[in-house]
């Protein structure tokens, strides 16, 4: 399996406090290939169902205490599992789905997932601001893909543009 747009590339998220440190993405099975996910979808859930659940941070490289691990699977986003820095499964996800056993379908997400797809232009310290030659950005609606792009650099910085104006 191949594993595209640098899956595991820290990038920078801002934590309360101002501490800014690099962090591990969540990462997404797709199509048969692996991609870095530069936003965080379980995040949405938290959001939606609140209170949002206090996880220890153990390492400051992950600020949010966990790693997601997704995967699409005949145009359905699911959440394959949870798992702290350090790579043990949180009982998080048992305690979040008490009643599913497996995937978890992430009907609670809409949104685009943002998925660099080929070698990094540009490294920058801050957030999921590094650049990268290609993305493919997938539009879910409450957990169902509606749509795939397959963006040069160009036409990223093109469709953030038109995203927030």
């Amino acid at each position: 399996m191949e594993t595209n747009g640098g899956a595991g590339i820290p990038a920078i998220n801002f934590s309360e406090g101002d501490a800014m440190t690099a962090q591990v993405t969540d990462v997404l099975s797709f199509d048969g290939d692996e991609y870095a996910i530069h936003n965080e979808p379980l995040e949405a859930y938290f959001d939606k169902y609140p209170p949002r659940p206090e996880i220890e941070a153990s390492c400051s490289a992950c600020w949010r205490g966990y790693v997601a691990t997704w995967r699409i699977k005949r145009s359905k986003l699911y959440l394959q599992r949870l798992d702290d820095f350090s790579g043990k499964l949180l009982k998080l996800k048992k305690e979040l789905f008490p009643n599913e056993e497996g995937p978890v379908f992430a009907s609670w997400f809409t949104g685009p997932l943002i998925c660099p797809n080929g070698p990094e232009v540009q490294y920058i310290h801050m957030g999921y601001e590094s650049t990268f030659e290609k993305y493919l950005i997938i539009e879910i609606e409450n957990g169902l893909v509606t749509k795939t792009m397959d963006l040069s650099l160009d036409e990223y910085k093109q469709w953030q543009k038109n995203r927030f104006e």
